[in-house]
């Protein structure tokens, strides 16, 4: 990852902004939280396995390991975000319920040894995915697990921020935000299985997330309404059509 991506999560940590996504007072928390319910759908019995969170943020993940009493190693290229946890989690970490590593995965200590890693809002900032889930796949014993999110580039949501390209630089030019989103790769659902799939993972399991009919911009304009809506419309038969799903996730083995 570059420093662009560094120093927006660095930011997004200090502010308290990304932590504030996974909470269910935050209008725009949505899509957050029910990505990571589905992600914990797709975990069977994880007791004393050993987990390991792939850009772990604040650590939305923990509280849920730890109570399937996985063993959560967290890791991630932000020292702020790490901060986070152990400011939140001083006896969880003391007590070695809690690893946390400081690393760019490119550089990640092959050595260690997982059951499991999760990814989640992770894969797609990276120019070389294929190097980064090859990996990951060296690193899984065999039947070790592999889950992904990704964003999805069929999605309606995506076509219409497309077509409004020059109308969202307009704005930008005129409110100047403070910091931009870094670059990120959208994926297809063909995409991602082609690559796992030439890595070497198989068992795949795909779940799709976040069912988006008020898309951009009236998700950034009315954010609760949007989500009380996908809310609606989650569990429906929609949800199994991609070009209604802002993203997926892939379940897979080595």
């Amino acid at each position: 990852m570059n420093n662009e991506v560094l120093n927006y999560f660095e930011t997004e940590a200090k502010d308290g902004n990304w932590d504030f996504l996974y909470n269910p007072r935050n209008p725009k928390s949505y899509p957050f939280i029910i990505r990571l319910q589905k992600t914990l759908n797709l975990l069977n019995d994880i007791s004393n396995k050993k987990i390991c969170d792939l850009g772990c943020g604040t650590g939305a993940l923990i509280p849920f390991i730890l109570k399937k009493k996985g063993n959560y190693t967290g890791v991630d290229f932000s020292e702020k975000m790490l901060d986070f946890i152990k400011a939140r989690y001083p006896k969880e970490i003391s007590e070695n319920k809690i690893e946390l590593i400081l690393s760019d995965i490119d550089n990640f200590d092959e050595s260690k040894s997982f059951d499991i890693f999760i990814g989640l809002g992770f894969i797609e900032y990276f120019e070389d995915p294929e190097k980064i889930i090859r990996k990951l796949y060296k690193i899984l014993p065999n039947g070790g697990h592999l889950i992904l999110s990704f964003p999805n580039s069929r999605s309606l949501d995506f076509l219409i921020i497309r077509l409004l390209t020059i109308f969202r630089i307009i704005l930008k030019k005129i409110f100047k935000p403070n910091h931009k989103n870094p670059p990120r790769k959208m994926w297809s659902k063909k995409n991602a299985q082609k690559i796992l799939k030439t890595v070497g993972f198989t068992d795949f399991q795909i779940k799709n997330y976040y069912v988006n009919l008020l898309v951009y911009p009236v998700t950034v304009i009315l954010p609760s309404f949007s989500s009380f809506v996908a809310k609606k419309l989650e569990f429906t038969w929609l949800s199994k059509i991609d070009f209604f799903v802002n993203g997926f996730i892939i379940s897979a083995k080595k």
